[in-house]
């Protein structure tokens, strides 16, 4: 089976931001990139995770005074088959500020 690009996000106003791609039995999720932002710089250090079903696989502080953060993970980071991947971002702190994640990855079949 070829490999199949797919993006996923979300944003929220000051509450936890969720981009997930969905789990198929017959299927293995990689993760090509990940960002996360908000629509202004954050006052206190922020939570970035990418989430293997829900094992945390990788995680980032965003530092105070940052507003934006992307990681390529050059190969791809292959995850379980079978699992939902996902990219979760903290609520941004402050009622009005926007946080915005998104994921990129390939999946195939195994």
């Amino acid at each position: 089976m070829a490999s199949k690009g797919w993006t996923a996000s979300d944003s929220k106003d000051n509450a936890l931001a969720t981009a997930t791609r969905p789990a198929n039995a017959n299927d293995r999720h990689s993760i090509s990139s990940v960002v996360g932002s908000y629509s202004a710089s954050i006052s206190t250090p922020r939570l970035l995770q990418v989430k293997d079903g829900v094992t945390v696989v990788w995680s980032y502080y965003l530092p105070a005074n940052v507003s934006a953060i992307a990681f390529d993970f050059d190969p791809p980071f292959p995850c379980t088959p079978g699992n939902a991947v996902s990219a979760v971002l903290d609520a941004s702190g402050t009622g009005g500020q926007v946080g915005i994640v998104g994921l990129v990855g390939i999946t195939s079949g195994v």
